[in-house]
């Protein structure tokens, strides 16, 4: 019975559909079948008791008279009635006065003297022989034998009968169960079709939404359900993963912009003879610097479903689109001469363009990682677009920025799946985090993100911002660069050597005296040793990622040792731990990575 189990649903319920008709029909047929065959006799004996007092009585004359040819004129009359074989009168004396016997019947079927009153069957015959009475003396009597239907010829008609009522019925059962089944069969063919591509890992899969409150409703609805919850933990995964790897890379990002940062600000402070073109150049390494630093903090954002708040401040989209064009065209205008391949630029930047509110270096990050992925789509070169303008939606004014490539497109899926994090195209050269992040940015803007792509036809990112009306307020005045505080004696522990030099460059350059210690438990010795020689510090300033012995545990030394000695602690989810009330013990004050030097000179001054 392997190929029962094999057939699909829908043909199963049909087969279940006809079987139960026939099954049906049957038992209807037995059951008429032994009904009919128990009424049979007794209405055929009360028919053929009819038929004998209709014959009596018309021959109750001749029967009176010894009328032999009037006996015999109404007994050939019978031949009309095909099922009476004969037929018999008989006069008072019992002897056979005239008789009828259909052509063809047997011989012998009457007696030849009359039959003593009553009914018998007798091989598929019913004899009666019924006296005839006239004022209240028997004058004779008449002999009838009618032939009876056999058991056989009387199944084969109900079966026929039967037979016609089945097929009639299933020429009408089989459509409508055929249109019911599909209504059960295809929705459970979609939920294998769905259950299938989750098996290959495909969970952006989607059922039909359903109003049916049946089983199969229930069914699509409970499906349905579990693939939501399928992709949030699946995104849930993915999105921790991503925290547990942006932690453990933000230690060395942080260590590596650090000199960077603390080099350009110190550049840009001191050195006053800079050439405008090398002060537009130090801004701009200084704008990159902070947009890095916001970058590996808003990666572990990912991790976490509640975003932080955020500043927002009235921004220029088109003032931004050309900064990123700045920042990026080493990327894309160099190819022509690495490559030789041409990437044009066009813009298209909407004058009078509205202000909008955000955060500037999030959507600087968000349109230099759209630039970078039209560029790479593109590589055998194209036209990349940026265009701004203001679009009026339900009453309320929108600026669009888009930026738009003539490379190789993407299919649907493509489009569909760009926005997961770690999901990507570009093989090993790719992370997978741009798109995401660029998401999230939007999201937090409560902004909008529409892609339109063809394989072949390029792709166009449009980014939909509201309009807003910036608050006036007072103008900010410049605040001038912190003096530096009196000179006090620092210990600086820090396992990256980079980080050491670049802080105690910086710090000496402000008065200060300086001692490093390129580990946890050389800042320790160091501290005590100090200590014990009558040569205190002023302020302790530790990393807080270091191997063996890290931040926290330096600090826990210093107190134990001196519990007057004010410790800071640099690390680079400094202002995330300082929104979150997350300062560790013993630990005087919060300072992030890369520092700035103002805000490190202000907690100097603090405790100096």
């Amino acid at each position: 019975m392997h190929w029962l189990s094999d057939l699909p649903i829908r043909w199963k319920l049909v087969l279940v559909t006809i079987l139960t008709c026939a099954i049906a029909e049957l038992l209807a047929g037995a059951i008429i079948t032994g009904y009919s065959s128990r009424n049979y006799a007794a209405q055929k004996s009360h028919e053929v008791a009819v038929q004998a007092e209709v014959l009596g009585a018309s021959l109750t004359a001749p029967l009176v008279f010894g009328d032999v040819a009037a006996a015999q004129e109404y007994l050939n009359a019978l031949k009309a009635d095909p099922e009476i074989e004969a037929a018999g009168a008989y006069a008072a004396n019992g002897a056979l006065l005239a008789s009828y016997a259909r052509a063809g019947a047997a011989s012998r079927l009457l007696p030849l003297k009359a039959s003593p009153a009553g009914q018998h069957f007798e091989n598929a015959r019913l004899m009666e022989s019924l006296p005839v009475v006239k004022a209240g003396n028997v004058v004779g009597s008449i002999y009838l034998v009618v032939t009876v239907d056999p058991l056989s010829v009387r199944l084969v008609r109900i079966g026929g009968l039967l037979l016609l009522a089945v097929i009639g019925s299933l020429l009408i059962a089989v459509p409508i169960s055929m249109r019911l089944n599909a209504t059960i069969s295809n929705a459970i063919r979609e939920i294998a079709t769905a259950a299938s591509r989750v098996t290959k890992g495909d969970l952006n899969v989607e059922l039909p939404s359903t109003r049916r409150t049946d089983e199969i409703g229930v069914l699509v609805s409970t499906f349905g359900k579990m693939l939501a919850s399928l992709r949030e933990m699946m995104q849930q995964e993915r999105l921790r993963a991503l925290g547990q790897m942006s932690s453990g890379i933000a230690h060395d990002i942080n260590n590596a912009v650090s000199p960077v940062a603390l080099y350009t600000q110190s550049l840009l402070e001191r050195e006053t003879n800079l050439s405008p073109q090398m002060r537009n150049y130090l801004e701009t390494v200084k704008r990159v610097v902070e947009d890095v630093t916001a970058t590996v903090g808003r990666m572990r954002e990912f991790s976490r479903k509640r975003e932080p708040e955020m500043t927002l401040a009235p921004l220029n989209l088109n003032q931004l689109v050309k900064q990123v064009i700045d920042l990026t065209r080493a990327r894309w205008s160099d190819m022509q001469h690495r490559e030789g391949v041409v990437i044009e630029l066009k813009t298209e930047l909407a004058p009078d363009l509205p202000v909008v509110m955000g955060v500037e270096s999030e959507i600087r990050e968000a349109l230099t990682n759209l630039i970078f992925n039209a560029v790479d789509a593109m590589p055998q070169g194209g036209t990349l677009t940026l265009s701004t303008k203001t679009v009026e939606i339900a009453g309320a004014k929108h600026v669009f920025v888009e930026v738009a490539d003539t490379g190789i497109g993407m299919d649907e899926d493509t489009r569909r799946r760009c926005f997961e994090p770690f999901f990507t195209t570009k093989g090993e050269r790719g992370t997978g985090l741009g798109m995401a992040m660029v998401y999230g940015i939007v999201q937090r803007h409560s902004a909008e993100i529409a892609i339109e792509s063809a394989v072949g036809e390029g792709t166009s990112v449009r980014l939909s911002f509201l309009a807003r009306t910036p608050v006036l307020t007072e103008p900010a005045v410049a605040q001038p660069s912190l003096p530096a505080p009196q000179q006090l004696r620092i210990l600086i522990v820090d396992d990256d050597p980079f980080v050491l030099d670049s802080m105690r460059a910086v710090l000496e350059l402000d008065g200060h005296v300086i001692v490093i210690a390129d580990s946890g438990q050389n800042g320790i010795d160091t501290f005590r040793t100090a200590h014990s020689n009558g040569l205190p510090f002023s302020v302790v300033i530790t990393d807080l990622g270091m191997p063996y012995v890290d931040g926290n545990q330096v600090a826990r030394a210093v107190k134990a040792i001196s519990p007057s000695t004010p410790v800071v602690l640099l690390t680079g989810w400094g202002r995330r731990m300082n929104a979150d009330g997350d300062a560790p013990a013993n630990v005087d004050h919060l300072l992030s990575k890369p520092p700035q030097l103002d805000e490190l000179r202000g907690v100097l001054a603090h405790y100096a």
